[in-house]
This record gives C-alpha cells, structure tokens and sequence, in this order.
C-alpha cells in the first residue's frame, strides 16, 4: 500500500526546509534591491599637468565635463564648465 504524498515525512521536511531556505534567502536579498540605487553625485579628483607631464599649481584653470550617452559620439546629457586654481594641482569636484 502506498502512502499518501503528504503524509510523507520526508518529503514534507524536504519542502519545510526549501521553504525555510527561500524566505531567509528573499529576507537578505529584497532589502540590497530595494537600497541598491545611483548615487545622488560623483565625486571626481585629478591633478592638473601639462603635456611633458609638470603639475600646474596655483594657476586659473578652466575644466570641462562632459558626459555622452550610449558612446563618445552619442548625444551630449550632462556639460559642466568649472574654474579652479588648484593649490599643488589637484582639484576635486562634484558632479
């Protein structure tokens, strides 16, 4: 005689623990989704040199970002002009 599928020990312990798995597994994993999201600013450091590879110090600089969407030749979402004269030539922004 065969017995009744739910009144299988085994496979009802097997099933209590997938359950018990899931949930614990949803409980950690649902709060990283629902934080996870884009930062509200980035922040940016450089410092400033000329072409032989000299730090510009303490001189008026003039710093343009520019963000393309998709590729380099994509259409232009973000343009920031900026002026600093950075001591030691690091600057830092954020954008």
């Amino acid at each position: 005689m065969k017995s009744h599928p739910l009144l299988n020990i085994d496979s009802l312990k097997s099933n209590y623990q997938h359950r018990i798995k899931t949930i614990c597994f949803s409980r950690i994993l649902f709060p990283a989704l629902v934080w996870s999201q884009a930062p509200p600013a980035i922040p940016y450091q450089a410092i400033a040199r000329q072409a032989n590879g000299d730090i510009i110090a303490n001189q008026s600089l003039t710093i343009r970002f520019t963000v393309h969407d998709s590729s380099v030749f994509g259409p232009v979402i973000f343009r920031k002009r900026i002026k600093q004269q950075p001591m030691f030539g690091v600057y830092l922004h954020v954008l």
